[in-house]
């Protein structure tokens, strides 16, 4: 390659670095838009669901934004009853409930699990771990446990509907 190709090639290359560098920025624009904007339920439709939110553990090990997803109810109740009760059943457990609140504050080892809620034996402390990895809930990185930032969203969503019925019935 001789100079004058060398330098072509660089300004086609600086150029192109240019337009990515415009185009994430205008992603980057509409992505924070529109999560940033208050969700008015006058603008659903009859049967849409709108969420949105924000998540950082305590420790700020694992976060997560998520919202501006908008959901048709009905494609809700076409999920597979069987797949919807084995996540259900992840959180059907005062242990598995305990698990996911202490990883929501910093990620544990499962020694540490065991010391703050008082677990007999790690026979039963794994298989509750087991069963929130096997689901999806938590993921274990190294030694230590913590929430699966992907679906932050859903484990959110779960509490504030048990808070909202728990309230509603005493």
């Amino acid at each position: 390659m001789n100079t004058k190709q060398e330098n072509e090639f660089m300004q086609e290359l600086n150029a192109l670095k240019e337009r990515v560098s415009i185009l994430e920025k205008q992603h980057r624009e509409k992505v924070n838009c529109s999560r940033n904007k208050p969700i008015h339920p006058d603008n659903l439709k009859d049967g849409e669901f709108e969420y949105a939110g924000k998540f950082l553990s305590g420790d700020g090990s694992t976060g997560s934004t998520f919202g501006a997803n908008g959901i048709k109810i009905a494609s809700l109740l076409e999920c597979n009853s069987f797949e919807m009760a084995k996540v259900i059943d992840a959180f059907s457990s005062e242990e598995r409930i305990n698990i996911i609140k202490e990883l929501a504050i910093k990620r544990l080892s499962a020694k540490d699990l065991m010391e703050k809620l008082g677990f007999a034996t790690t026979g039963k402390l794994y298989h509750h771990l087991s069963f929130l990895e096997k689901v999806g809930v938590i993921q274990k990185d190294n030694d230590k446990f913590r929430l699966n930032a992907r679906y932050i969203s859903c484990i959110v969503l779960i509490f504030v509907g048990v808070q909202s019925l728990v309230g509603k019935n005493s």
